[in-house]
């Protein structure tokens, strides 16, 4: 029923397709990874500064804002 070089045609097609969204995928791996990192980076810088400002009754209070709400931390943080 089916081209025998017509199924080759589709084979090849499908294993292209595939080889593409192999290398995608590291890629994809590989940018999140960076994301990650910059993330946490950024993090760290933050709470060195928060650290280096705050004195340690604010800190302890920032520190039971961000256990209770993360968002209101951030924006604490931010206002800072």
């Amino acid at each position: 029923m089916a081209d025998p070089e017509l199924e080759a045609i589709r084979q090849r097609r499908m294993q292209e397709l595939m080889a593409q969204q192999g290398v995608g995928t590291q890629q994809n791996t590989d940018q999140q990874k960076s994301q990650d990192d910059a993330k946490r980076e950024a993090d760290e810088r933050r709470q060195m500064m928060l650290t280096q400002i705050l004195t340690s009754e604010a800190r302890a209070r920032e520190v039971t804002s961000s256990t209770t709400s993360n968002s209101a931390a951030e924006f604490i943080a931010l206002d800072i």
